[in-house]
């Protein structure tokens, strides 16, 4: 991340690139976050995965991983999408210092505390156990909470990564 900053203040043809890529996110709008939160969050670590992991072999278990990823990661996408207009239309849609941190409080004290960070674990959770209801209720309690989704907050020699 911090070579695509420096990158895009130090080299003009990679600010083109990237300016390049704004404008086609905004000609293309929730049908680019989809593509992009697709190929990011569910095809790129299976590929991963089949390259490093799995001696270059493509098995069934990978198509079953992406026919659950691809729209976990759709949904993400643009629910993350979602959170950025609205943030843009309560702080406004300017790089001011203001603007950012506020935003990025919002979206570090709030949408991943409350949201993000339960979510990711809730669905994979669910996925890991097969898809088990008592998992997916479990999912919704306080405990759960504290010890999956925010291991500071769990009980002093309780971390939440067994």
């Amino acid at each position: 991340m911090l070579a695509l900053l420096a990158g895009y203040y130090f080299s003009p043809m990679i600010a083109r690139l990237l300016d390049q890529l704004a404008d086609y996110k905004l000609r293309h709008g929730l049908l680019f976050v989809l593509i992009a939160a697709v190929v990011a969050g569910a095809i790129l670590p299976e590929l991963f995965l089949i390259l490093f992991f799995q001696g270059r072999r493509f098995s069934r278990r990978n198509l079953r991983n992406l026919c659950f990823t691809i729209p976990v990661w759709a949904i993400d996408g643009s629910l993350v999408d979602l959170l950025y207009r609205t943030e843009a239309a309560w702080f406004g849609n300017v790089v001011t210092v203001p603007v950012v941190l506020a935003k990025i409080c919002v979206d570090q004290f709030g949408y991943n505390p409350l949201f993000a960070a339960p979510f990711g674990v809730l669905t994979y959770e669910w996925k890991n156990t097969g898809f088990s209801l008592y998992s997916l209720g479990r999912g919704f309690t306080w405990e759960h909470y504290r010890e999956r989704s925010c291991p500071p907050c769990s009980r002093p020699g309780r971390s939440g990564f067994h």
